[in-house]
């Protein structure tokens, strides 16, 4: 018989996503994320094309 997974065996994955006017905002959050607390970030921005363009070898 197979034990049940309690929460706390299962990983913890934090979403966060904006709208194209969104990227100073997402980079004043990425600074302020913690990075040791066992979790996964996944970001998701939109952006057209024009500002991929303009932002794509800048790091957040």
């Amino acid at each position: 018989m197979t034990k049940k997974s309690d929460a706390h065996d299962l990983p913890v994955i934090v979403g966060v996503g904006s709208s194209a006017g969104g990227l100073e905002a997402i980079r004043e959050l990425a600074t302020h994320l913690p990075l040791d607390i066992g979790c996964a970030y996944v970001i998701v921005q939109h952006m057209s094309a024009l500002m991929y363009q303009t932002h794509q070898h800048k790091p957040l």
